[in-house]
């Protein structure tokens, strides 16, 4: 409705903020990363909606590590892009870093995506910026399942306790499922599928 509104009126700056706001979903979501890269292309071929182009870009970016992972420039033009943004504009620094860290992350830069998490923690918890806190330590889990799978599962719970505290639904299902999966040949497999069921209940209600 929102972005047929400002279709109707012209606004491009609404239109930006409409499609910027539904990719937003979907990548949160985990939908289809080609459905993320049309809604913000869109906002990339409009010139009065570049206050929006930098999100679109990384999630842009974030499309394409799905298709191939990204060289090393491609990431650094993507760096760039995330730290001019957060220079001018700090609000918001979680969620483009998130964008970010994930398309490190889907690219192999493991490195790279360890010290964005890193730095966006550090921020989340200074700053009070934490609606994203619970994404940011799923993602560190999954940075660490192949190397600690112990430091991985402390994530994963960290981020079901602050989800938890925050209400966070989809967040804190999205770390219950990824620690069932971690767990899922391990004897604490049933307190993993317990942890899917709490998140779940509230679906339910």
């Amino acid at each position: 409705r929102a972005g047929e509104r400002a279709k109707k009126i012209g606004d491009p700056y609404m239109l930006g903020h409409a499609n910027c706001s539904f990719a937003r979903l979907r990548f949160l979501e985990r939908r289809s990363p080609h459905e993320v890269r049309d809604l913000v292309r869109v906002v990339l071929g409009i010139p009065e909606a570049e206050v929006w182009h930098p999100q679109a870009l990384l999630l842009v970016g974030y499309a394409d590590s799905h298709d191939h992972p990204l060289d090393g420039h491609a990431l650094d033009e993507l760096v760039r892009v995330f730290r001019a943004r957060t220079a001018e504009l700090p609000l918001g620094t979680t969620y483009m870093g998130l964008i970010l860290a994930c398309a490190c992350l889907q690219s192999r830069d493991v490195a790279r995506a360890s010290a964005l998490i890193g730095e966006l923690l550090a921020f989340a918890r200074a700053t009070g910026e934490r609606a994203f806190e619970p994404a940011l330590l799923r993602v560190r889990g999954e940075i660490l399942e192949p190397t600690d799978p112990r430091g991985a599962a402390d994530a994963y719970l960290e981020a079901i306790a602050l989800a938890t505290a925050k209400q966070s639904r989809a967040f804190r299902l999205r770390a219950a499922n990824s620690l069932a999966v971690l767990w899922r040949s391990d004897d604490r497999r049933g307190e993993a599928l317990a942890h899917v069921a709490d998140a779940l209940a509230p679906f339910t209600e």
